[in-house]
């Protein structure tokens, strides 16, 4: 998948806020297929939702971290997008129902605005000594990883309209752990894409299913 270069060219991304990458490319344009008004969750630098907006979506955004809803909010100015991300811990704070989900999480679930500045540090700073730690970083928060998709992904129907979809991107460790974890009796997973480090996902829940 490419990116898109005129985003990244005109794009600022604070100190702090984690800049795009091939995930985020990649579920940007696996999620423009949909054609459907979406909420983005964890927007950070806004650039899932500016590639979505431009190819002719609506759809509203959302973020946690102060750093991250200012960063996005600028980058919704340069674009002439009249959007201002929503402070909201996944869904505290959203109104209504979607057609379409999409959430580029952080590696570690629901990680504190700490550990996101100090694995943003050693991620843009430091990559091979991140690189070297990030497999027992895996290892030692699957548990808490896993539990938080889970969670993510029970709470996600509720915000659903009938046939909604939930795309969310999940590193490669976590998603063979993850799927020894989930009863999917009410929901299906589909691996909808995938490179060197992360899975993209397809959630489907049960009266979203369609058996045309």
């Amino acid at each position: 998948m490419e990116p898109d270069y005129n985003i990244l060219k005109n794009m600022k991304v604070l100190e702090g806020v984690m800049a795009p990458n091939i995930t985020t490319f990649q579920l940007a344009e696996i999620a423009s297929n949909y054609k459907r008004e979406f909420l983005e969750l964890g927007t950070g630098s806004g650039y899932i939702t500016i590639y979505l907006i431009n190819k002719g979506l609506k759809g509203i955004a959302t973020e946690i971290s102060d750093k991250a809803i200012e960063c996005s909010n600028n980058n919704f100015n340069i674009f002439n997008i009249q959007l201002k991300t929503i402070k909201s811990d996944l869904y505290s704070n959203v109104e209504g129902k979607y057609n379409l989900i999409v959430f580029n999480p952080p590696t570690g679930g629901n990680e504190s605005e700490f550990d996101r500045k100090v694995k943003n540090f050693f991620r843009t700073k430091l990559p091979f000594i991140y690189l070297l730690l990030e497999k027992p970083y895996f290892y030692l928060n699957r548990n808490k990883i896993a539990k938080f998709m889970i969670n993510l992904i029970n709470e996600t129907k509720d915000h659903l309209n009938p046939n909604g979809v939930l795309l969310v991107s999940i590193p490669k460790l976590d998603f063979k752990y993850l799927k020894t974890k989930i009863v999917a009796d009410k929901f299906t997973i589909t691996n909808k894409g995938e490179n060197e480090v992360s899975n993209i996902i397809e959630v489907k829940y049960e009266n979203s299913i369609n058996t045309s």
